[in-house]
């Protein structure tokens, strides 16, 4: 091998781990995209169960003054 083929085979090595390293990213990129995603899936979750809660904990609160008048 001369010294030719060997930067030849390197540049294109180089190359290859270039497109590699740049799929990675993008894949890292839409992985926490992902991620934002379900945490905003998780929030409004949490968020309706949070009013739903206290919907029922002030619907249970005037029921039972109701029953005390009584």
């Amino acid at each position: 091998m001369n010294v030719t083929t060997i930067v030849v085979e390197l540049k294109k090595r180089v190359e290859e781990l270039e497109k590699l390293m740049e799929e990675k990213e993008e894949g890292m990129l839409n992985l926490g995209e992902e991620k934002r995603e379900a945490i905003r899936q998780l929030c409004l979750r949490i968020d309706y169960h949070r009013e739903r809660n206290d919907y029922l904990k002030e619907f249970i609160s005037k029921t039972r003054r109701g029953q005390r008048a009584v």
